[in-house]
């Protein structure tokens, strides 16, 4: 299908609409798309993206920051306790990430994701399962509006 425009839609629907055939039900799978992404603009834009101050991790925002936009891949290392596990996944939505498609956050076990899952959602002041999921096993607490799980 042409004309389709991939800032307009969710990531993996326009890659599975790009070569569809026009018709009704093309346009009906554009139309839910379309307003997936605009119920997660808006989730995202209420919430709160501050970094906690403190933090080595937070210190470095706009390096950090500026390297998540240009690059594909950003390796960051730092002490146990730096921040790295629930800082980074901010900076991402700072930058976008994560309205056309989710960002991944992965944990070892069980626990840590669910424990990871309830901090930042508690950080960027919403309820677990909603912006900020997890998903474990035969355990899911996300939704489609979910931009981090």
């Amino acid at each position: 299908m042409n004309g389709l425009d991939q800032n307009t839609l969710m990531r993996q629907d326009y890659f599975a609409l790009r070569r569809a055939k026009p018709g009704a039900a093309t346009d009906a799978k554009v139309a839910a798309s379309q307003a997936l992404l605009a119920q997660r603009q808006q989730l995202a834009q209420q919430l709160n993206l501050t970094p906690m101050s403190g933090l080595p991790v937070s210190d470095a925002a706009a390096q950090i920051t500026a390297a998540i936009a240009e690059h594909p891949v950003v390796i960051i290392a730092g002490e146990t306790g730096s921040g790295k596990t629930t800082q980074l996944p901010k900076f991402c939505l700072q930058n976008g990430l994560g309205l056309t498609g989710t960002i991944a956050h992965t944990q070892p076990r069980r626990i840590a994701a669910r424990t990871v899952a309830q901090r930042i959602a508690h950080e960027v002041g919403t309820e677990l399962g909603e912006a900020v999921g997890y998903s474990v096993r035969f355990s899911d607490r996300s939704n489609p509006q979910s931009l981090l799980r």
